[in-house]
């Protein structure tokens, strides 16, 4: 992942060798959008790199964070990713480190880039994405990650309504690229 992606991987649970399932989602996540310009943006938004923490997240609760547990490096919780691994739920880990990413990609949203005006007049206008998406920035990181995990369980892109949130991702960050079907239709995984 280093030499294919530039990203650096920090922690040891990168080299457990239990944790690798869930180290395949990462890598094959990667891989999904690496035709798409999306690394390039999540690079460009924290200082043209990546540092993907394989260690615990500073909370209990959570799979993965961006900034919070060690500055601008993406935390993944890979005990928790090979849990929802063993479980089934490859599409929410798949959301969970696009999400992440997108945190990441957003730290230029204090210059109030035009994407970000757009995300927060369809915050005003649609309402949040989803039932994470309780602000504007973790309902534009929902809507980016949902986005590329079109099959994680509850998709909001299931609902039409969405479809305005689905044009702003798949303009500004995938340059058009899609990984499911239509909006409003949920899709056969």
């Amino acid at each position: 992942m280093e030499d294919q992606w530039g990203i650096t991987l920090t922690g040891d649970e990168w080299y457990d060798a239990s944790y690798r399932d869930g180290v395949k989602v990462l890598a094959s996540t990667l891989d999904a959008v690496d035709c798409t310009p999306y690394l390039d943006r999540v690079k460009k938004g924290n200082g043209g790199q990546l540092t993907i923490s394989g260690a615990p997240p500073r909370t209990s609760w959570a799979w993965g964070d961006y900034g919070l547990t060690r500055p601008h490096t993406v935390t993944l919780d890979l005990a928790k990713f090979q849990q929802g691994w063993d479980e089934g739920q490859r599409g929410r880990l798949a959301r969970l480190i696009i999400h992440e990413f997108a945190h990441a990609a957003n730290t230029d949203r204090f210059e109030n880039p035009p994407y970000w005006q757009r995300t927060n007049e369809l915050f005003q206008q649609v309402g949040q994405f989803s039932d994470y998406g309780s602000t504007p920035d973790e309902t534009f990181a929902d809507a980016v990650g949902y986005y590329v995990a079109r099959c994680a369980e509850g998709n909001p892109y299931d609902q039409v309504k969405n479809q305005p949130y689905y044009d702003l991702v798949r303009d500004e960050f995938f340059a058009g690229t899609e990984f499911g079907g239509p909006v409003g239709e949920p899709q056969t995984c």
